[in-house]
């Protein structure tokens, strides 16, 4: 005990900070994300720190990025995805309108890959992604990869199965103008208006 004192009392006169356990919160930056058309990349460490803590918006609610405490884990197409509290209770309507559905098509898409909260920037960028915000959903990714091109996209989603999400006002990356993402879902806020568009393949 003499000899821990003894430390502490030579370490407080070197420097103080050295002994502060304190851990630093988020930075709550007040930046508005723009949602920009691209890839995403899964980060950690202190590249993944470099997306937390960016505010955006979602059915009217301001969120952040990378905050845990707003996560929520919601059944999904027989998985289980996570996502911000302030998008829940789409995820249910969208869950118990895909089981609903009458569309032989849509009764006949099976979902097999889920992808949903992850501290993720899109490329070459330090912006994050809708994932970032737990704000998005990637499905069946091998069947409805990423382009760089907007043609041809890749896709094996029924218009049916696409419109229960863009009805509930989300925006698909399959429509998008630039790129195309067809695997992605999302409701960030400037991403939602990608309702429309066309896509090869979708039928």
């Amino acid at each position: 005990l003499i000899l821990a004192l003894g430390a502490w009392t030579i370490l407080n006169q070197i420097n103080p900070n050295i002994l502060d356990t304190k851990l630093e919160s988020l930075t709550d930056e007040t930046i508005q994300v723009v949602f920009t058309e691209g890839p995403e990349m899964t980060l950690s460490g202190d590249a993944a720190k470099a997306i937390c803590g960016k505010v955006t918006t979602a059915n009217g609610q301001q969120v952040k990025s990378c905050d845990e405490n707003v996560i929520v884990s919601v059944p999904f197409m027989g998985g289980t995805v996570r996502v911000n509290k302030a998008i829940e209770a789409d995820i249910r309507a969208i869950d118990a309108a895909l089981k609903a559905s009458t569309d032989p098509k849509v009764k006949a898409y099976k979902v097999t890959q889920l992808g949903s909260y992850n501290a993720r920037h899109a490329i070459n960028s330090t912006t994050p992604s809708a994932h970032a915000f737990g704000l998005a959903l990637d499905i069946n990714s091998s069947k409805n990869p990423y382009s760089e091109n907007t043609s041809p996209c890749t896709t094996d989603m029924p218009k049916a199965f696409v419109k229960i999400f863009t009805d509930r006002g989300f925006g698909w990356g399959g429509y998008w103008r630039s790129k195309k993402d067809p695997m992605h879902f999302s409701k960030m806020s400037g991403e939602t208006g990608y309702t429309s568009g066309t896509c090869s393949g979708l039928k």
